[in-house]
């Protein structure tokens, strides 16, 4: 949620030089980005689930009804849906199952469980939200975002290669294509995403 105020002060800082701009949105679910990829956390996102399982008993709970619903707590760690109906007095009964219905819905059955995984945020997660948000703000000053990696030929090549390894550094494919084109310092920088924070950088 905090992402649209960071894509709307992106956006009207580069609409003064340029029209059209590339994004990278579509290369977490590609290439493994996301923590929740790994099979082993890391500290650092085993303490937030801690710190947040003492905090908020109910999204413990909530997390534990299935892997659709723990998949959904990572997702989107903000509210849960009884939460979103008072806070938007929507006419609509959005439950636990409406939440997860989509993600259920677009997970592959019968494949490796984290290739599905990647495959349902980005029919969902990316579709739905990210570039929704991308779209809505960088319009506003009529500035053109285009994202290869949702090319649909570079999508299908990526979902059929083997022995991807989830647990090596975030999106290492990409670094390793690209090891001679960028510096160390870019290669090695933290990952860090499009919240407020993203503003200092």
């Amino acid at each position: 949620y905090s992402a649209l105020v960071t894509y709307f002060k992106l956006s009207e800082s580069v609409s003064k030089n340029y029209k059209v701009c590339l994004g990278g949105d579509g290369g977490d679910e590609l290439f493994g980005g996301y923590n929740w990829y790994k099979n082993s956390p890391n500290f650092k996102q085993k303490l937030k689930e801690l710190l947040l399982n003492k905090k908020y008993g109910e999204y413990k709970r909530f997390s534990k009804k299935s892997f659709f619903h723990n998949h959904a707590a990572k997702v989107f760690p903000r509210f849960l849906p009884y939460e979103i109906n008072n806070l938007l007095k929507i006419d609509i009964n959005f439950d636990d199952e409406t939440m997860i219905s989509n993600l259920q819905n677009n997970f592959i059955n019968g494949v490796d469980e984290t290739k599905a995984t990647r495959y349902m945020d980005l029919i969902t997660f990316t579709s739905n939200s990210i570039c929704q948000k991308i779209d809505n703000m960088s319009m506003n000053f009529s500035l053109e975002v285009r994202c290869p990696f949702l090319d649909r030929r570079l999508i299908e090549y990526v979902f059929k290669l083997k022995n991807f390894n989830y647990n090596c550094s975030e999106k290492f494919i990409l670094k390793k294509i690209l090891k001679n084109n960028l510096s160390d310092e870019l290669r090695s920088s933290k990952k860090f995403g499009f919240s407020m924070k993203g503003l200092d950088k």
